[in-house]
């Protein structure tokens, strides 16, 4: 069996929710590696003539992970040499 690395991201404003998506996510596979980050991002928007600032925060996590996959060689029974 070969052994691919790949990435997976969750991102959004809710720490729970993405906590909960990343360890139901992990399980059963082999994590390389996790990343965080977080943002803030300035929104403006204009009603009736008036602006308004919000700012957003964000988090995002990054799970490098490997899964097996078998090759096409392997998957007909044929060994490589």
């Amino acid at each position: 069996m070969n052994r691919l690395m790949q990435i997976k991201i969750f991102t959004g404003p809710d720490i729970r929710r993405i906590e909960n998506e990343v360890n139901e996510f992990i399980k059963g596979r082999r994590v390389i590696d996790i990343k965080q980050s977080e943002a803030l991002t300035t929104v403006i928007t204009e009603r009736n003539g008036e602006q308004k600032t919000d700012t957003i925060w964000g988090l995002t996590i990054m799970v490098m992970y490997e899964e097996e996959k078998e090759t096409v060689y392997e998957s007909k029974g044929i060994s490589r040499i």
